[in-house]
């Protein structure tokens, strides 16, 4: 089994695109990768709760843009 990881855009007048950026993921690999992301969330943003200010979104991730909502 494979497991996938994604995030969409939000449709707006200035970007009508609709884009999906996503990490497939085999089952042996999940806890692994669920591990590392915490890490890397505790890194940039000093905390592993899980509330708005500390999601990652495929656009920073494309982009590399700390500031892209």
């Amino acid at each position: 089994m494979r497991l996938i990881y994604f995030d969409e855009n939000k449709y707006r007048k200035d970007n009508p695109f609709f884009t999906i950026c996503g990490i497939l993921v085999p089952e042996a690999k999940v806890f692994q990768l669920d591990s590392t992301l915490t890490q890397i969330q505790s890194n940039f943003f000093g905390s592993i709760s899980l509330v708005a200010e500390n999601e990652f979104h495929g656009k920073r991730g494309f982009r590399g843009d700390e500031h892209a909502q």
